[in-house]
Parts: structure tokens; C-alpha cells; sequence
């Protein structure tokens, strides 16, 4: 196995077992925490599928700007999953730095669900179902 579909393995097993990570964490009412988490998941696998292209980035704006262009431009990913890294980036900053964030249960929820969505259409993708 090459270094490339290695990482590519392990960035999508990393963004599957996040998912759970960020239920406990609702479960338990530690929003700020499952924010973070939940971001994560996008990011794992916008990771892997830019490395997927034999293509790196060295900051996360980088990275989603990449994403952008290979796979939501092109229109292999539908806008919603674009959006939803946008929002739920902001919504990271917000659970990091803010003092008092508002943040809403459902909303992380609702967001965890286009997460799990992402995450077949990832592997759909790269042929790992």
C-alpha cells in the first residue's frame, strides 16, 4: 500500500469514529466540544480526498479552498457539503474562541447527519465502501 491511500485509510477511519466522539460529547451537553469535533470530521476527509489528488496544503483555508476547487466546482461534491464546511467552520471558531458561543444542539446535530452523508459519498468516491 502506498503512503498516499494509507493516509487517505486512515483520515476516513479517524472522520467515522469522530462521528460517535461528537454524539457522546451531545449526549454528555458539552456543545463547544462537539463542534470542534464535528469540524474535524470535514476536515479529515477533505484531507483525504485532496491527498487522494496527490495535492497538499498547509492551512485549513488552504485546504477548504482546494476542496473547493477539485471537488465542489467540478461538481463531483454537491454544494450542500461545501456549505456545510463553511458553516461548520465558523461554528468551530465561534465553539474555540468566543467567551459565551451560542451554540444549538439540533444545529450540531443536523450538521453530524450531512457529516455521516459526507462520509459515504467520500468513500463512494474513492471506491472504499
Amino acid at each position: 500500500m502506498d503512503n498516499i491511500r494509507e493516509y487517505v485509510e486512515i483520515r476516513i477511519k479517524d472522520a467515522e469514529q469522530l462521528t460517535d466522539t461528537v454524539e457522546k460529547l451531545l449526549e454528555i451537553g458539552d456543545i463547544r466540544s462537539a463542534t470542534n469535533r464535528l469540524y474535524y470530521i470535514f476536515f479529515y476527509l477533505m484531507s483525504a480526498l485532496v491527498s487522494s489528488r496527490k495535492l497538499s496544503c498547509k492551512t485549513h483555508s488552504g485546504l477548504s479552498k482546494t476542496f473547493t476547487r477539485e471537488f465542489i466546482l467540478t461538481g463531483i461534491f454537491p454544494k450542500e457539503i461545501g456549505k456545510a464546511i463553511h458553516t461548520v467552520f465558523d461554528l468551530r471558531i465561534k465553539a474555540d474562541y468566543s467567551m459565551a458561543p451560542k451554540l444549538i444542539k439540533d444545529d450540531i446535530k443536523l450538521h453530524l447527519k450531512t457529516a455521516e452523508k459526507f462520509i459515504l459519498m467520500t468513500k463512494q468516491y474513492l471506491n472504499m465502501s
